[in-house]
């Protein structure tokens, strides 16, 4: 239907009679909503023709930023390239600065986070390599679930009865030996010889011999610590994985006499954090509860016997994680964990220190010194321990002395070298007299 007041009208190119007038055309064309929208694509298109050179120049700039970015990476690439190879050519193919990655499940956690996880964030890491990463774990922390459960029974099952005992048995030399705060020799005499022999088999009663093996005990989780130390002090130094480099490459490998070896020659800040959030510093908080933990053990032993006893103990505890390796880690990962070890880049330090200087004697000089400072911490440790120990609060330092006397007259041989007739024959021979008339036969 035509709008009210406005007639219809056709027009048809071949017919002249239907052109209409220039005014109703322009009228028409007014109100024409098609030739509108032509008009709008017309404009457009005119639009399109002259913007036509703005977007070839457009283009051109996206192809010419497109061609740089890819100069740039490749320059990286070269850079980073050069980088690494300089990184490799730096380390000494003597292996006189290589660090070993010991043989346990520490080290071969230690492998895996270097070698394997790099591969598993790539989404590289095959069916071998899954299963290798698996195997791991799953044996890291059955050691270390194994080693804390030592320690808790130790604690729980040994070391607080034995504490137990050894405050009971204090507890009686002070009520039946001393006189108003005064150790009474008469009273000492009186007691019976296996209420002495408990007083005097007391680990606190032995101040040389358990001096010495609380010193060994102490030197061994220092010497894991030192250790420890070194390791993480090998991952600092080493340089870091140039950039746009494949995490990959932070382990060299290759073959050497038929045997594979492992090469950790740089490293980034991620596997950096790792090992020491995850290896080292459980190492030294382990070390040092193991340190404190045996030692009052040892303290709790109620007799030598015991007290030797429970170092051997200690030391099997500690040899857990390799044990694990030794059996039951494939042949072939344990030659690889063996093989494993951090290459430090040559510093010259170590050409130095066998050089005749006055630089390489002053650092052979410091590292003499340092050492030094361990042995006498370890042995301040030793003292610290007994002077602060909890197995006899308010110890007085008051068995050894009184116990000297007893030793002597109870564990000496009574019958001297080239004393003769000691032992004589027949049923009414007599022996050595002891203390309280006992008679040793």
């Amino acid at each position: 239907m035509e709008p009210e007041g406005s007639e219809a009208y056709s027009y048809h190119p071949l017919d002249p009679a239907s052109e209409p007038l220039k005014g109703e055309v322009k009228e028409a064309r007014a109100i024409t909503p098609r030739d509108e929208t032509n008009n709008q694509v017309g404009a457009e298109d005119s639009s399109s023709v002259t913007d036509l050179p703005r977007r070839t120049d457009l283009l051109d700039e996206v192809q010419r930023a497109a061609s740089a970015k890819l100069m740039a990476d490749a320059a990286l690439e070269l850079s980073a390239g050069e980088e690494y190879a300089a990184i490799v050519k730096a380390i000494p193919e003597d292996g006189s600065t290589d660090i070993d990655i010991p043989a346990d499940c520490w080290g071969a956690f230690i492998f895996i986070i270097v070698s394997d996880f790099p591969d598993m964030f790539a989404g590289n890491l095959d069916r071998e390599g899954i299963v290798r990463v698996a195997f791991t774990l799953a044996l890291f922390l059955s050691n270390l679930y194994c080693q804390a459960m030592l320690l808790l029974f130790i604690g729980s099952k040994l070391m607080l009865p034995g504490m137990h005992s050894a405050q009971n048995v204090y507890r009686e030399f002070h009520q039946h030996a001393f006189i108003n705060g005064q150790l009474d020799p008469d009273a000492w005499d009186s007691l019976e010889g296996t209420m002495k022999q408990e007083i005097c088999e007391l680990a606190m009663a032995q101040k040389i011999f358990v001096r010495v093996i609380l010193f060994l005990w102490i030197t061994t989780n220092a010497g894991e610590m030192k250790t420890t130390n070194t390791q993480r002090s090998a991952i600092a130094m080493l340089p870091p994985l140039p950039e746009g480099r494949d995490t990959r490459l932070m382990v060299k490998d290759e073959v050497k006499e038929g045997k594979y070896h492992f090469s950790v020659v740089c490293i980034n800040t991620v596997t950096r954090s790792l090992l020491n959030l995850l290896v080292f510093l459980p190492k030294f908080v382990i070390a040092s509860l193991l340190a404190i933990t045996g030692s009052y053990w040892l303290l709790s032993a109620e007799g030598v016997g015991d007290l030797i006893l429970n170092s051997l103990a200690l030391a099997f505890v500690t040899q857990v994680d390799e044990l694990f390796a030794s059996v039951f880690f494939p042949d072939f990962f344990y030659e690889h964990v063996q093989h494993m070890v951090i290459a430090l880049p040559d510093s010259g330090e170590h050409a130095m220190l066998h050089a005749d200087t006055q630089v390489a004697k002053a650092i052979r000089t410091k590292r003499f010194l340092l050492n030094t400072a361990l042995l006498v911490t370890c042995a301040v440790g030793v003292e610290c321990i007994i002077k602060y120990q909890l197995v006899l609060p308010g110890y007085q330092f008051d068995v050894a002395g009184t116990c000297a006397k007893y030793f002597w007259e109870t564990r000496r041989p009574w019958c001297a070298p080239g004393q003769e007739g000691c032992f004589p024959f027949g049923a009414g021979a007599g022996g050595h007299e002891g203390e309280n008339g006992h008679i040793f036969r």
